[in-house]
């Protein structure tokens, strides 16, 4: 079993969150998502121009659900290594 340290745990999720909570989310179940993929990849990883792109280009916040069912359901974190 990983053992895991809870401050780092925050500092690595914390600034992506806190960008996307300034873009106004504040689903809370989205936010728990969006926090799982920061664990994994990295607190800059919403940085990336490919994320940066699909947030850029929603027009909603439901958009979000859809941008976030892809990252987690897709291939695209190939992108994330290129």
């Amino acid at each position: 079993m990983e053992k895991i340290n809870e401050c780092e745990s925050l500092n690595k999720i914390k600034p992506c969150l806190l960008r996307l909570m300034s873009r106004g989310f504040t689903d809370k179940a989205l936010l728990v998502e969006w926090a799982k993929l920061a664990y994994k990849w990295g607190e800059d990883f919403d940085l990336h121009p490919y994320v940066q792109n699909k947030i850029q280009n929603m027009k909603t916040r439901f958009d979000f659900t859809d941008l976030l069912n892809e990252m987690i359901n897709s291939d695209w974190q190939i992108k994330l290594n290129q």
